[in-house]
């Protein structure tokens, strides 16, 4: 600060510093801040409609599966052979006939992919009576509630973990029934959660470090994710995305992901499944357009701020040396070197200053002279006297 109070050309320079960086600033941080929100809102925008997707997909999935169990439950085949099962005995040829149509039928509907294995259980006592896996025949599911609701209904289970398969899996059950609607048996399929992990892990426009999954009310990750591949069922989630969505919110912001990463987010509640749907993509690689954009602006700002103060520096020189010129002569003519001289170039303000001290310079010389000589004749006069 007493710089700038003593020196003149350091305050020409600094005022000429700020007249050329304010502007460029005051515009950078702007179309900073534009463009950090715009892609703010078109992220969001995007995310937002990836999770709606990711969504509409599983609900069309489980559709889907949904659609089969009952498509094969209306089957005359299929409740044909369900009646011949339960009405004949086990050493009657049309018995055995009619388990392995019902084993074929399942095992056509298996090699899909969508669900294996597929099971007829008893209507009583829940003991599997035909299974598209012969290792699940003769097993009992009385307790299961895909056996206890499949009887009513059609009922589809929350995704768990089977010890028996050891894998997590979904359960889609039907009731097959005759002709009559009497009750001939529980149908159920065990789905292949691989095709959901396959889908969420799509992530088309999501960039390299995008992606979608799914968590239990457990906080257990569903699906693998880019960043925990064979993470399914085997690693935790609590990022903050995952917590708004347990507790029954939806919807779109900034926060930290379950690697402590900042990310921007949509995250939803899937209620009818008990699930929290996330849909995410680094804060680092959405802003990465905009924050080259800001060093750019910083590289252009440094190398103005350069230029600035060279021209700055010349500019100041040419007002502050004829002043600086001036003074010394000033002090010259003020220790009496009446010998001294001011060189004057140009026609500005500071040579019209020099000039007009100049010339009162050369006044008070002749008033000086004239004083002398007015001295002299005095003292000749006092001298005649």
């Amino acid at each position: 600060m007493g710089l700038l109070q003593r020196s003149l050309m350091a305050r020409l320079l600094t005022y000429f510093l700020l007249l050329a960086i304010m502007p460029l600033g005051l515009i950078g941080y702007v179309a900073y801040e534009s463009g950090r929100q715009n892609i703010t809102d078109q992220v969001k925008a995007h995310l937002n409609s990836v999770a709606t997707l990711k969504e509409q997909e599983i609900h069309n999935w489980i559709e889907h599966l949904q659609h089969t169990m009952t498509w094969m439950a209306s089957s005359p085949h299929v409740i044909e052979d369900a009646a011949v099962l339960i009405s004949s005995p086990a050493d009657d040829s049309r018995h055995a006939d009619a388990h392995q149509s019902l084993i074929s039928e399942f095992q056509r509907t298996a090699a899909i992919g969508h669900l294996s294995p597929i099971f007829l259980l008893d209507r009583i006592n829940g003991r599997i009576i035909a299974s598209s896996d012969p290792a699940w025949e003769g097993k009992f599911r009385e307790n299961e509630p895909y056996f206890i609701r499949g009887k009513g209904d059609n009922y589809i289970s929350d995704i768990f973990h089977s010890l028996t398969m050891g894998q997590p899996t979904m359960v889609v059950s039907t009731p097959v029934r005759d002709t009559e609607g009497q009750l001939l048996g529980v149908l159920a399929g065990h789905a292949c959660l691989e095709h959901l992990s396959s889908l969420m892990l799509e992530r088309s426009g999501l960039g390299e470090t995008g992606e979608t999954f799914l968590v239990n009310k457990s906080n257990l990750l569903i699906t693998n994710t880019v960043f925990a591949p064979e993470g399914a069922f085997k690693k935790w989630i609590f990022g903050e995305g995952a917590k708004w969505a347990m507790e029954g919110k939806s919807g779109i912001d900034l926060f930290l992901d379950y690697r402590d990463e900042p990310v921007i987010g949509a995250y939803r509640w899937m209620e009818g499944r008990q699930l929290a749907l996330i849909a995410k993509q680094d804060q680092a690689e959405a802003f990465a357009p905009i924050n080259d954009l800001r060093n750019t602006i910083l590289i252009v700002a440094g190398l103005l701020f350069f230029i600035a103060g060279g021209v700055g520096m010349l500019a100041s020189r040419q007002i502050t040396n004829p002043l600086y010129s001036l003074a010394r002569y000033a002090r010259r003519i003020g220790t009496g070197d009446y010998a001294a001289e001011v060189e004057i170039s140009g026609r500005d303000e500071v040579a019209s200053v020099a000039s007009d001290v100049r010339k009162m310079v050369g006044r008070l010389l002749q008033a000086q002279e004239e004083l002398k000589a007015t001295t002299v004749s005095r003292d000749e006069l006092a001298q005649e006297v």
